[in-house]
């Protein structure tokens, strides 16, 4: 695993544990969800990976992380995260949290 890839798995359990145990409110923007695309997956199988959810566009390139914000309506982030995961394309899908202290 590359080195910037693992330092950005660090940082993310870390926020992750940091917000569980800190009382932070977790919150994600209705409507947006952060999907990261397994290694070698093409553009054109990004864009196939995209085609199940209505009405979607690319937000945000997470060229860090091989994925993408999305946006996307008619159907709730949760149906969408399980939409997109359920694509063997796809490493991961989640809501596009936000953290306050």
């Amino acid at each position: 695993m590359p080195r910037r890839t693992l330092s950005l798995a660090v940082l993310t359990g870390l926020l992750a544990i940091l917000a569980a145990s800190s009382g932070l409110a977790a919150e994600f923007v209705p409507g947006e969800v952060i999907v990261k695309y397994r290694s070698g997956v093409t553009r054109a199988r990004r864009a196939a990976v995209k085609g199940v959810l209505p009405d979607v566009q690319a937000v945000q390139a997470l060229d860090l992380i091989g994925g993408e914000c999305i946006r996307f309506s008619g159907m709730t982030t949760e149906q969408a995260v399980a939409a997109l995961a359920a694509d063997p394309a796809v490493e991961y899908a989640q809501p596009n949290h936000l953290f306050f202290a």
